[in-house]
């Protein structure tokens, strides 16, 4: 059967499970990085049904809010996350502003951890002396934030 991402996985957590999965289907290891890197990047999710914001957490508690938004999809643009994510709590949970200014807090998170990872790993690898290596990591890391 082939391997497909979830809605609910990550680009880490799909990449691993198809490495694993599809390592009979593809022995080398490169190869099968490229077709399950091919796999997230092309694929379609469908909208899941989001768990409903306990009400007790709405308020104060922003930081328990975002865990219940929608996650950023691959290259999504902010603008429409943010048309994605806002009906999620307005008008129920807040007001519109209110809910613009939470789902922009979460998608600037996701950009903001990718630019670290980016930093982090860019000075391990130069301190290495692997510039090719840094640069398809450079890369790779801009693909995903579009």
């Amino acid at each position: 059967m082939p391997v497909k991402p979830t809605a609910s996985e990550n680009e880490q957590d799909f990449i691993g499970r198809c490495m694993s999965e599809e390592k009979s289907s593809f022995p080398d290891n490169l190869q099968r990085y490229a077709v399950c890197k091919s796999k997230w990047d092309n694929a379609e999710f469908e909208e899941v049904e989001l768990e409903k914001i306990p009400i007790e957490i709405v308020g104060d508690n922003e930081e328990k809010v975002l865990e219940y938004l929608p996650d950023v999809k691959p290259n999504e643009q902010e603008h429409d996350y943010l048309a994605r994510c806002v009906i999620v709590l307005y008008p129920e949970y807040t007001d519109e502003q209110k809910g613009y200014s939470l789902c922009a807090d979460k998608y600037q998170n996701v950009i903001t951890v990718s630019d670290k990872r980016r930093t982090n790993l860019s000075k391990i690898m130069k301190g290495k002396g692997n510039n090719d290596i840094t640069n398809t990591i450079n890369t790779k890391i801009n693909k995903l934030n579009g």
